[in-house]
């Protein structure tokens, strides 16, 4: 496994999680696996399209430099690989990494996808309103267990950040431009975050990769416990477009767009699905729909990697097969999701959250189970049993 530091701050937050306290107080570094850190980029950069390298491979490692910290190898702007590093999708990638890891939030939705969209079915007359000009928050995430629901802004950049800057001041001004209405016309207040990454590069010895978390939050009458159906038509919206996006990536694009357009398909439509398990104990006992993924290189990423990571990371080179990596969902979640757009949208509600589960340092049993029932791993690990109609 492959892991990077990156120096942290954090501001205004009301409850601080143990695991960012360290016996000295708040821990001034984070240690950032890059497996989990690029699994939640892909998932991000690739909602029409499957990805073609494997997470746990990272083809932005390229990017990176092999110092112990997270920093990129740039050198100049005007060098090819300044132009291609992606810092919006890698602010995104730290956003949801550290809500994720540290703040229990597993289910994420872009706020484009809800605002303004009372059609959808899900949100059950929920609304978000934009109500100025200018960007607005990125994401609507939850955390399903404890019915918790968060609005998120992430950012990236090289310009070096304070919480005084005046960058963060017009972060904090998208949080103005949006309304969460509940059924009934009342306007909710909602907990937000802004988690902005500044990074560093060889160039900036003088600096390290820094993610700044802000805890604002959107104005109106604070969401509570006690206001069960505007969490639960909240919780829904997110969870059908956040599993909307999973099977996206899945090449199951008709069931994916109606979840996150909010649309119906009846039941005398039906869909045929390969199933799959898995001979790893401990997934002997679930099923997955899915697929596996074929891998590309070309010759200057496979120098690179040779170059910078063979000699520091023991490379299990099965990962370099034809078909190297089955990715998928949990089976009983998609026959809920075909269930919820037949038109039994609370149905969603019945998703369970799984533990994480990440075997990741055993070579022989490599895969990775998501809160979401989203798994990643070894192709040879995974066998195509049988298939269903639902």
């Amino acid at each position: 496994m492959i892991n990077k530091t990156i120096k942290f701050f954090l501001k205004d937050f009301e409850a601080i999680p143990n695991s960012l306290i360290n016996s000295r107080g708040l821990k001034e570094f984070l240690n950032v696996n890059l497996s989990q850190l690029y699994w939640h980029y892909y998932k991000d950069k690739n909602l029409f399209n499957p990805p073609k390298v494997n997470p746990l491979l990272l083809e932005n490692l390229r990017f990176i430099s092999n110092s112990t910290d997270f920093r990129f190898k740039k050198k100049s702007k005007q060098s090819r690989d300044y132009k291609r590093i992606d810092t919006f999708g890698h602010g995104q990638a730290f956003c949801r990494w550290f809500l994720y890891k540290y703040l229990g939030i597993s289910y994420f939705a872009p706020i484009s996808d809800f605002i303004n969209n009372e059609e959808h079915k899900a949100f059950n007359r929920s609304l978000i309103k934009r109500v100025q000009k200018g960007d607005t928050p990125d994401f609507l995430c939850a955390n399903k267990n404890y019915r918790n629901i968060f609005v998120a802004e992430a950012k990236g950049t090289f310009a070096r950040l304070d919480f005084n800057s005046s960058k963060f001041i017009k972060w904090r001004a998208q949080f103005d431009r949006i309304q969460v209405i509940n059924n009934r016309g009342r306007i909710l207040g909602l907990k937000g975050f802004i988690l902005a990454s500044s990074f560093a590069s060889i160039n900036n010895k003088d600096r390290f990769t820094s993610l700044f978390v802000e805890d604002p939050e959107i104005k109106g009458e604070k969401l509570n416990s006690d206001d069960v159906e505007s969490t639960n038509d909240l919780l829904k919206g997110i969870l059908s477009i956040h599993y909307g996006q999973v099977l996206k990536y899945l090449n199951y694009d008709i069931i994916a767009s109606a979840l996150i357009e909010g649309f119906e398909i009846p039941d005398e439509y039906k869909f045929n699905f390969p199933i799959y398990r898995s001979n790893l104990d401990p997934l002997k006992n679930k099923q997955f729909i899915g697929y596996k993924v074929p891998i590309s290189f070309d010759n200057a990423f496979l120098e690179e990697f040779q170059h910078y990571f063979l000699k520091r990371v023991p490379i299990d080179f099965r990962w370099f097969n034809i078909n190297h990596q089955f990715v998928g969902l949990e089976y009983n979640i998609l026959k809920i999701l075909r269930n919820s757009i037949k038109g039994n949208w609370n149905n969603l509600l019945e998703i369970n959250e799984y533990d994480d589960i990440n075997t990741n340092e055993n070579i022989d049993n490599k895969f990775t189970l998501y809160r979401d029932g989203s798994v990643v791993g070894l192709n040879e690990n995974f066998y195509l049993s049988h298939f269903e109609s639902i």
